[in-house]
């Protein structure tokens, strides 16, 4: 993947704009795939190429390919500019040359990659290392000085200078040359510069056997080099030893991992999400690297002393110089290495995209390559619709969602583009929400007490929306009384909705979860969750036992990616203190003083909460998306002040009570007694 955390603001100097800025063709109208903002939605239209100069090429397109770069420009991930056209693997024939072009011809077969131009003239240029001038010119979403903005492949022809143009050797098929102008370089280029292709027998981990990963292992074997493959789990196995992979480690797997410790040269990372690769740096030998080519923007935490005495190394390698990438075609040609390709018409741009966003190569590890010759008939292409489970939105589904907490959940999420499916046992009562996005809103009606209900709301939130990101266990309510002052029937109940019920959704949500290897299980608990009061015993019961198991479930859920997270809420303006989301206990005399403070301030409270709901919305989302996504997140100045003295209290009872606590052991036996 082509593409790094890079903030591109090019100057260029008067001496090099006159170099370049020779006109000789009048510019010309090109059909093409444009995205208007981010959203990333492709939609077919018209843009004008720049005039050619003397140096130029003219490129009739033929295909272009699909890369995962493409992504992240799309969707505002980098510094976007729209409108935008993307596509930097580019294959085609030339249509026209200029005067002074010498090394190409009419009709000759020919590629453009990531560059279309650079100074020329700086250190790096002149070690044919063009990628990192500081002046280089993407292939799409550069501004050039004159305010012009640079369009990529996703069209029908192009303008290039031909320092920039590669030729593209015979014995490489033309469906089969573009992705190599990204991908194949790419892969090369770090196998080149770290030893590879010195001596047989290089050790080679690819991390990922994505569009990046299936060229590496092809390249690495073809360079004589021993290559291991490592995924997340046995499912690509298969395809890794179709590929040629001498080894497979399924890194999420204990003893398949440690029995690889220290037993690659060279590790190149191609996974392009975020991923924790600092631990793979115990599979490098001394001497070894690790090598980033994909792209991810969570900063790598570094153990130097862990470098230091294992004597491995971390390095970056962007795509490859100009002569590099001819090296590289003419090695793919001679030693037959091309890309696993899926050719697609024009129409299914967006529908290729999501499924790369959404982490879904084609062919179990391969290359998308639009078919521009055959199927770009902009701007009368008809784009077929993406499917929504492909559209790059989480699906929040909210339990409770008529007031309160619950609703403010669903109103944010929406606000947020998310989908929401927002439940309540009176359906009639979502209403609300409706009115602000139904685009992206599913109402059901649930009874989170009720199996039935359940299995009937996923099944209808699948169908609609073909996913679950979050789970949102927000229906509960609440009991005031003293223990002895709830009847059993009551405290039954409130086990039923607040914990057995939540328990029932998440069992039912876990497997889709499991599968999409990706979700979160958010339980909306309280600081009564993690302490107690007089007065509010069966409600803490309720909440200290989803507290419990949710503990467990994060444990268990970890190795399939999905989050647990408990959030335990002060105070909050919602409309819990009336409407029925309290219940009050008949009173007995004795305990008028005990729980007479709580029943005060339960009736009390409504309109005088300090806490934000929508605010409360915002800080799950933030705490969701961080990488250290807490099991508890305390809400509220009230709930972090008292979870905070409650955890004191237990330390201070710990520390008093330790030398009794300690002297419980089974006493040794000493010469038979004891």
């Amino acid at each position: 993947v082509f593409g790094a955390s890079l903030s591109l603001s090019l100057h260029f100097n008067a001496a090099f704009m006159s170099a370049t800025a020779v006109m000789e063709q009048p510019e010309a109208s090109t059909s093409a795939l444009i995205a208007q903002g981010s959203d990333g939605v492709l939609r077919p239209g018209v843009i004008q190429r720049r005039q050619a100069g003397a140096k130029d090429v003219v490129i009739d397109i033929e295909f272009a390919g699909m890369c995962h770069t493409d992504v992240h420009f799309l969707h505002g991930e980098m510094e976007s500019i729209y409108p935008m056209v993307p596509g930097h693997e580019i294959f085609g024939r030339v249509t026209a040359v200029g005067a002074e072009v010498s090394k190409f011809q009419v009709g000759q077969r020919v590629g453009v990659g990531c560059l279309v131009d650079s100074c020329r003239s700086c250190a790096t240029c002149s070690m044919h290392q063009e990628q990192y001038c500081k002046n280089m010119v993407l292939t799409y979403n550069t501004r050039l000085p004159n305010g012009d903005v640079t369009y990529g492949g996703y069209s029908t022809n192009i303008v290039v200078d031909e320092h920039f143009v590669c030729h593209i050797p015979e014995a490489i098929p033309d469906e089969k040359a573009a992705p190599l102008l990204c991908a194949g370089i790419t892969v090369y280029s770090p196998l080149r510069r770290f030893g590879a292709f010195d001596k047989p027998g290089v050790r080679v981990g690819v991390l990922g056997l994505g569009g990046l990963g299936h060229l590496a292992v092809k390249v690495a074997k073809a360079a004589g080099c021993h290559v291991s493959v490592l995924s997340r789990t046995s499912g690509k196995a298969d395809k890794a030893r179709e590929l040629g992979a001498d080894d497979f480690v399924a890194y999420t797997e204990k003893e398949s991992f440690e029995e690889h410790e220290r037993s690659l040269d060279i590790l190149l990372d191609t996974v392009a999400s975020d991923h924790p690769v600092e631990t793979f740096f115990s599979l490098l030998r001394p001497t070894g690297v690790a090598v980033a080519i994909g792209i991810f923007d969570r900063p790598v935490q570094m153990n130097v002393g862990a470098m230091l005495f294992g004597g491995f190394g971390y390095a970056g390698s962007l795509i490859g110089g100009m002569k590099e990438t001819q090296e590289m075609l003419d090695f793919c040609a001679e030693k037959q290495i091309f890309p696993d390709v899926e050719v697609i018409p024009a129409s299914k741009a967006n529908f290729a995209l999501a499924n790369l966003a959404d982490g879904n190569p084609p062919m179990n590890g391969g290359r998308y390559v639009i078919d521009v010759k055959n199927t770009f008939t902009a701007p009368t292409i008809q784009m077929e619709p993406v499917p929504f489970a492909l559209q790059n939105k989480p699906v929040w589904f909210i339990t409770g969602a008529s007031a309160g907490f619950g609703s403010s959940f669903a109103e944010y999420a929406l606000s947020q583009g998310y989908a929401v499916v927002a439940t309540a046992r009176n359906k009639d009562k979502l209403a609300h929400l409706e009115a602000l996005d139904a685009e992206n809103l599913l109402t059901v009606q649930l009874d989170v007490t009720k199996k039935a209900d359940i299995q009937t709301a996923i099944d209808c939130a699948m169908q609609q929306f073909g996913r679950i990101d979050v789970l949102i266990n927000n229906a509960g309510y609440g009991t005031v009384g003293a223990v002895e002052e709830t009847p059993e029937d009551e405290l039954r109940a409130q086990m039923e909705t607040n914990f057995f019920g939540a328990v029932a959704m998440t069992q039912k949500v876990l497997p889709i979860m499991r599968e999409q290897r990706s979700g979160a299980v958010v339980q909306i608990s309280s600081m009564g969750g993690a302490m107690s009061f007089a007065g509010f015993g069966a409600y803490s019961a309720s909440k200290f036992a989803l507290e419990g198991m949710s503990e467990a479930l994060q444990q268990e859920m970890a190795p399939f990616g999905v989050k647990v997270m408990i959030v335990e809420p002060g105070a909050f303006r919602t409309s819990f203190a009336k409407g029925g989301a309290l219940r009050h206990m008949p009173e007995m005399e004795a305990y008028s003083e005990i729980v007479g403070g709580t029943r005060a301030f339960a009736k009390g409270m409504d309109g005088t909460q300090q806490g934000d709901p929508a605010k409360a919305a915002a800080a799950i989302d933030k705490a969701l998306k961080s990488e250290n996504t807490p099991l508890r997140l305390q809400l509220g100045e009230d709930a972090v002040t008292a979870v905070r003295q409650h955890a004191e209290k237990l330390l201070e009872d710990l520390k008093a009570w330790q030398a009794i606590a300690l002297d419980t052991a089974v006493a040794e036996e000493v010469n038979g007694t004891a």
